[in-house]
């Protein structure tokens, strides 16, 4: 199976022109992203995380170095498509969730500091704001007997 985080649509935006919510991949995402109003999602935790991986990606492609350089961009209005597709198709195969040997932002084992396989976790585990384990019950209440799971083709959580 594969998911490229490059071209699939997964990023909850709002659009700019007419307040649309539209799900956009990464390089739609950047290049477009003077159409954007905001990216968000239900939970703070996965917003700022998004913000976090598009700003990184940002950085790898445009630095600045400097304040000069960083005014430069920020008169531009707009990313510089060319070069994110250059960056994006180059970079493709390590943005793919459910490679074999690099599935992105996540390891096919799971060890301590000494080498010994940890007991794996509930998908809960991944988000802070679910009801899991001893977390408090703030958000949400549901039973975590329930059982939770996450689609790769939604970003919504499904019972």
């Amino acid at each position: 199976m594969e998911f490229n985080l490059v071209d699939k649509k997964w990023i909850p935006c709002l659009m700019l022109k007419d307040s649309r919510a539209e799900e956009l991949s990464l390089r739609e995402t950047l290049i477009d992203a003077h159409k954007i109003s905001e990216v968000f999602d239900n939970s703070p935790l996965v917003t700022v995380s998004l913000h976090r991986l598009l700003l990184a990606i940002l950085h790898r492609n445009f630095g600045p170095a400097s304040f000069g350089k960083w005014r430069e961009l920020w008169k531009e209005k707009k990313w510089n498509a060319e070069k994110l597709n250059q960056y994006f198709d180059e970079q493709k195969h390590r943005f793919n969730l459910f490679d074999e040997e690099r599935p992105f932002y996540q390891t096919t084992t799971i060890k301590s500091g000494k080498g010994e396989e940890v007991k794996t976790k509930p998908v809960s585990a991944l988000a802070q704001e679910m009801a899991g384990g001893n977390n408090a019950t703030l958000f949400d209440h549901n039973f975590e007997t329930l059982g939770k799971s996450f689609s790769p083709n939604s970003t919504r959580k499904t019972n």
